[in-house]
């Protein structure tokens, strides 16, 4: 699990402290995943809260992010939008598999690693670009 203090950082303050909130989210689902493994009761209801508030925090990152972008006139709007609407459709996609049949290390793999790496890659690449973009009309 990647930590806060490992995670690239942006230009944006709100962005950041999106990026951490995301973070302490998904190492609370993480955790919960790890907890039901040990338990193995097939309660899922803390995962599918913490799905949930995931899910959640998404969106409002995501929409956080666009409003910001398209304020300033970020020529690549698009293209940034274009991969959140992807990422959210494909997250909804996973969480309504999971829901269908409650494969638990599935979604362990998932998060842990395609949510992760999307996270860490998008921070790095089009978040960098686009909080330096919103951050230099600011000035």
């Amino acid at each position: 699990m990647m930590k806060w203090e490992d995670f690239p950082r942006v230009d944006l303050e709100f962005m950041n402290e999106d990026h951490k909130r995301c973070l302490g989210l998904i190492e609370s689902l993480l955790q919960k995943c790890d907890a039901q493994f040990e338990c193995n009761d097939n309660n899922y209801e803390e995962i599918d809260s913490a799905l949930t508030d995931l899910s959640d925090h998404l969106v409002e990152h995501f929409k956080s992010e666009e409003e910001a972008m398209h304020a300033t006139g970020f020529p690549p709007y698009y293209v940034h939008k274009t991969e959140h609407d992807s990422v959210l459709q494909q997250f909804k996609s996973e969480v309504s598999s999971w829901h269908s049949s409650r494969d638990l290390k599935a979604l362990r793999r998932y998060i842990a690693i395609n949510v992760l790496n999307w996270l860490e890659t998008h921070a790095l690449t089009m978040d960098t670009v686009s909080a330096q973009h919103v951050a230099s009309c600011q000035t």
